[in-house]
Parts: C-alpha cells; sequence; structure tokens
C-alpha cells in the first residue's frame, strides 16, 4: 500500500478512489472491450484474463489505496468490461476474454 504522504481523510479517500478510476478506466481505452460501450466508471470492472496471475481484485478500494505503479502493472493483467458483459463472461465463458489457467512462473 501507499504509505508515502499525508493522511486522508475517509471524504478525501474516497475522492481519490474515483479520480484513480476513471484515470485508469480512460488508460485502458474508456469503453467496454466487449460491447464497445462507453458508460460511467461506477458500470466498470475489470476482469482478469487468468486468475493465477490476479494478486488481487482491481475495485475501487484497491485501485485508490496502493501505489499508482502497482494498479497499473496488476490493471495490464485485466480486460476492461461493462459490468453486464463482466457477468455474461463468467456466465457463459467467452474464450476472447479468458486464458486457460496456467500457474505462474
Amino acid at each position: 500500500m501507499d504509505k508515502a504522504g499525508p493522511k486522508l481523510t475517509d471524504e478525501s479517500r474516497k475522492w481519490r478512489r474515483k479520480i484513480r478510476k476513471a484515470r485508469l478506466i480512460a488508460l485502458k481505452g474508456g469503453c467496454c472491450e466487449r460491447c464497445q460501450q462507453p458508460y460511467p466508471p461506477c458500470v466498470f470492472d475489470f476482469h482478469h484474463r487468468n486468475p493465477a496471475f490476479k494478486e488481487v481484485g482491481l475495485n475501487q478500494g484497491t485501485i485508490g489505496d496502493h501505489a499508482w505503479d502497482w494498479v497499473l502493472v496488476e490493471a495490464d493483467k485485466c480486460h476492461l468490461l461493462c459490468a453486464n458483459c463482466h457477468r455474461l463472461v463468467h456466465e457463459f465463458p467467452d474464450l476472447r476474454f479468458l486464458e486457460e489457467p496456467r500457474k505462474k512462473t
């Protein structure tokens, strides 16, 4: 976690999380990679292609509370999907968004 810097209040931490998530969504293209639709940031999920390489789920908390460099490395392992497409990919496996599980090397 990011330990450097001043302590954040709950309100400033909430704001930082939202800003960082919006920034990360923009870096990933701003649209769902499955349906190609743009949505507000609250609709997007970061879907790990291969769960074996997932250190932790990327959500507003981890995006806001970890070092930005770490967030970028973890995001590179993910597809940007809207919540609807993310659920569909898990319910009806879509091989465009899934890799065969393999162990870390």
